[in-house]
């Protein structure tokens, strides 16, 4: 297991050891602790940080844990390598998982703090239950409920094992909840059968989902669009050639309408939308009965085209099936399906780019409807 791993940052709480060189914790402090942290308009899937052993590291007096009171040595770690910081302490709580979803898991949850009381939720030891929770769905909140002390001794902390799971929650790609009827759904939880809200044809029905991992690399890394560009409410990510709705005057002046569909590799501009190299990404593909401009997460976007693009987007066990439920589509060039929207091709993007730039009284080209 990794010394190196992905932790949630809770912020800074009440400090639990004010007194050092013991292995004791302040109870009050760690009562005052108790609460929830994120919600839906600050979620934790938005505050996962990069945890490593930095400066001196651990190992100054357990050989594999990070002392608790700085007892026997001041361990150190950084975060998102930034400054160092010297651990003091870890705690366990019953603790309630709240999904992005709103679903919920009650699981056991470890959390650590610097001696200046900045917070983490970290991994498991192992991959156990209350891990599996952790890397289910997007997280949107923690509630410690009451904590849970070592060897039932109000008052005694624990050391914290440097070598934890691998964890890596969930969020974004899977986490990507789409406008319904009911309201927002995360997307893997769309079956064959349920509705969605669309741009265009109102409730309309999904009749196809597809799905394919690949690693995050090259032409398959996915985009990334950061909270408050496009509309989204949080950071999501989509394929490079997954084409976004852009509305403005600049459309209408170049191509006779206000609204227009463009590859969001081709609206990259290294800040606000960028390319996220690395690890894996699931894609998930909804395909209706018509092109349709669907709401994700706030952003305005295409489902499934069954184009040559869309058909290279699907592996043949999904084409089969594809073919089996739609058998009119099995020559997909033949398909009668057409866009929702004008289709920009990557010059005629940086033309609409430019134009805007031009125009600095128009509305802004990239806002989404």
């Amino acid at each position: 297991m990794p010394t190196s791993f992905k932790v949630f940052s809770l912020g800074q709480l009440p400090i639990w050891d004010p007194q050092e060189g013991n292995t004791t914790l302040q109870q009050s402090a760690v009562t005052n602790s108790l609460g929830t942290y994120g919600s839906s308009e600050a979620p934790l899937f938005r505050d996962i940080k990069n945890f490593d052993p930095a400066g001196n590291g651990f190992g100054g007096g357990s050989a594999t844990s990070y002392d608790i009171d700085n007892n026997s040595s001041n361990d150190q770690f950084s975060i998102d390598g930034g400054p160092t910081q010297t651990f003091d302490a870890i705690m366990v709580f019953n603790a309630v998982i709240t999904y992005k979803d709103g679903t919920t898991a009650t699981i056991t949850a470890n959390v650590m703090q610097d001696v200046n009381g900045n917070s983490y939720w970290v991994p498991e030891t192992i991959e156990n239950a209350d891990q599996e929770a952790i890397n289910a769905q997007a997280i949107r909140s923690l509630e410690l409920v009451s904590p849970i002390y070592a060897n039932n001794n109000a008052g005694q902390g624990y050391n914290m094992a440097a070598d934890r799971a691998d964890s890596d929650p969930l969020c974004f790609t899977r986490g990507t909840c789409i406008a319904c009827p009911s309201g927002p759904r995360m997307i893997e939880h769309i079956a064959e059968g349920d509705q969605v809200m669309t741009m265009d044809h109102g409730i309309q029905t999904v009749r196809w989902i597809g799905r394919r991992t690949y690693a995050a690399v090259g032409r398959l890394a996915p985009i990334k669009i950061k909270a408050g560009t496009l509309n989204a409410i949080v950071d999501i990510e989509v394929s490079p050639q997954h084409r976004i709705l852009l509305q403005g005057p600049e459309a209408e002046l170049l191509f006779g309408t206000s609204e227009v569909l463009v590859p969001a590799k081709h609206l990259v501009n290294d800040d606000t939308i960028t390319v996220r190299r690395g690890g894996e990404v699931e894609y998930i593909h909804l395909l209706f009965d018509h092109h349709e401009i669907i709401w994700a997460d706030g952003v305005a976007a295409e489902t499934l085209f069954l184009g040559e693009t869309g058909k290279r987007a699907l592996d043949a066990e999904q084409l089969k099936e594809l073919h089996t439920i739609f058998p009119e589509l099995s020559d997909l060039k033949a398909s009668t399906m057409k866009t929702a929207r004008l289709v920009v091709k990557g010059y005629e993007t940086a033309a609409l780019i430019a134009a805007n730039s031009d125009n600095q009284t128009s509305a802004p080209i990239a806002q989404a409807i």
